[in-house]
């Protein structure tokens, strides 16, 4: 998981279906208050910004899992996930929360994020669940309102979170050897529980492969004659979060800064 920069878009796509989505919220929200049903459309997740946005292959998500790295654009379909859920919240066990879901934040741009099915559908991995789905597991109560949003205490990351506290560093690391995640944090510990980060053996395979082509990066320009500069564009891609599986990368690149820091030191 790396943090990204979400911003709005431009393009008269993007404003056409916020302009779609801000009149979807207004009716659910009011008949919700009237006590009636209104339907949850798939509005959010409308075709044209699936493959311009959530999908795509450039900036913000770069066709990957927003949570585990993994590319998704090209292998498979690929979920658009509520982060906090929108119809109805279970904890952290999956077992039901008395709560109707954040269904004013079913259609809100900032609360969606592009996934695998791994990480968002619920499954079991050696007889422990993994999936997000509707799990939610907060510290304290759930917001029940808009205005309690704020005050909020996830224990989940989101990787868009523009507060210094949600930075997936801040709470997660990777064994570049092994590929295996390690936890800081309570909230690192759930998110590597229930995405199933050191569960999936193809996932911790991927992140292992990924650090050892960090370190081929590494000797290529180090030991090529006149420099490499394919390989000097990779790693800048690899800096800005472009290439799945970059934490693990990071991870390779952050250990030999630490090395080479007391020799420019000393």
């Amino acid at each position: 998981m790396r943090k990204l920069d979400l911003q709005p878009r431009q393009t008269n796509v993007w404003k056409r279906w916020i302009r779609d989505c801000e009149r979807e919220t207004r009716a659910l929200c009011e008949a919700t208050e009237q006590g009636s049903d209104w339907p949850l459309k798939d509005l959010y997740k409308r075709k044209s910004i699936r493959k311009t946005y959530f999908f795509n292959q450039e900036a913000p998500f770069y066709g990957k899992c927003a949570y585990c790295e993994a590319p998704v654009a090209d292998y498979q379909h690929g979920d658009v996930d509520h982060f906090r859920p929108k119809a109805g919240v279970t904890d952290e066990h999956d077992r039901p929360v008395p709560h109707p879901g954040y269904y004013w934040l079913a259609y809100d741009w900032r609360n969606l994020l592009p996934t695998c099915t791994r990480c968002n559908q619920p499954a079991e991995n050696g007889g422990q669940k993994i999936g997000k789905h509707m799990r939610f597991p907060v510290e304290g109560s759930h917001a029940l309102r808009p205005a309690e949003v704020a005050s909020e205490k996830p224990l989940l990351i989101h990787p868009g979170s523009d507060r210094p506290e949600d930075d997936p560093a801040r709470h997660l690391r990777v064994n570049a050897m092994t590929g295996l995640m390690a936890h800081t944090s309570e909230r690192g510990r759930l998110c590597i529980e229930i995405f199933g980060l050191n569960l999936r053996g193809q996932l911790v395979e991927d992140r292992k492969r990924a650090a050892t082509e960090a370190r081929s990066l590494l000797t290529r320009i180090v030991f090529q004659p006149g420099g490499d500069d394919e390989a000097v564009e990779k790693l800048r891609e690899i800096k800005a979060g472009k290439r799945p599986f970059t934490m693990a990368q990071l991870a390779v690149l952050e250990e030999v800064e630490a090395r080479l820091r007391p020799a420019f030191e000393a």
